[in-house]
């Protein structure tokens, strides 16, 4: 498993090797290995330029976002909503001892959304003590009942969110939305529906249109490499899970459904 993750490793950051790859490729052309350098330079240069100019990060992100269907409200029999951590800069808001939010904060305000609309729901936090402390201010702010919500502040990462706060609620088989970006909600679910919960996927926080249209295409565009960086976390997540038996699948499929 060890060997895999290196493996996973070197997908993830392929963008970056590519780059130190052309950097020693045109050291060595320097110093007289012409032959050599040039054939190492195209060797980087090549997928570096796919990467880049083509959009096929961005379609993968579309791919993980597309897996679970966006739902405009939820059904009666749904007791709580799990927001997990991930919208904050760890190291800024430390610092800084105030918020200070990542791409990812649209899961925050989703949250906030649902939560003044469903006044009913429980609401789980999960993350770090310091993603749960500044997101129970945060509620606090927008006037949420804090008598609803439940801390869960020992996790980690995603394996632990989805144990953890099993061994918090003791949901048994009530629903409870579960509420994360797009991208991360397919390995989310898998963890989640492992642990014993019974999920209703309310993704949230979208990065893609949702269609595999051309918007990347042409131009050294960072956000393709970034795309893609991304999506591989996600799927090297998903094929670790699974083979540590920590999901059911590979790839989890819609488990639950709000009524449309």
């Amino acid at each position: 498993m060890a060997f895999l993750k290196w493996v996973w490793w070197i997908f993830i950051n392929a963008d970056l090797l590519f780059q130190w790859g052309m950097i020693v490729a045109l050291l060595l052309w320097a110093v007289g290995l012409k032959v050599f350098g040039r054939r190492l330079l195209v060797c980087m240069v090549v997928p570096f330029l796919i990467l880049s100019l083509t959009p096929c990060g961005r379609w993968m992100i579309t791919h993980l976002e597309n897996r679970f269907e966006e739902h405009s409200y939820l059904s009666k029999d749904v007791h709580g909503a799990i927001l997990l951590g991930g919208a904050f800069a760890l190291k800024e808001t430390s610092v800084r001892g105030k918020p200070v939010f990542n791409k990812a904060a649209g899961r925050m305000m989703a949250f906030i959304e649902l939560a003044q609309r469903y006044p009913h729901l429980k609401l789980l936090l999960t993350g770090t003590p310091l993603e749960t402390h500044f997101t129970k201010e945060i509620l606090q702010a927008h006037h949420i009942d804090m008598s609803r919500v439940i801390l869960e502040k020992a996790s980690k990462n995603t394996v632990d969110n989805a144990r953890l706060s099993y061994e918090t609620v003791h949901p048994g088989r009530e629903k409870w939305a579960l509420v994360t970006s797009g991208f991360h909600m397919p390995r989310s679910v898998g963890l989640f529906k492992k642990a014993g919960w019974n999920v209703v996927p309310y993704p949230v926080d979208y990065h893609t249109t949702g269609a595999y249209d051309g918007v990347g295409w042409g131009g050294l565009d960072r956000l393709n490499t970034t795309a893609y960086s991304l999506a591989v976390r996600q799927w090297a997540g998903l094929v670790n899970n699974y083979l540590e038996g920590l999901s059911h699948e590979i790839f989890p499929s819609q488990v639950s459904k709000c009524p449309s």
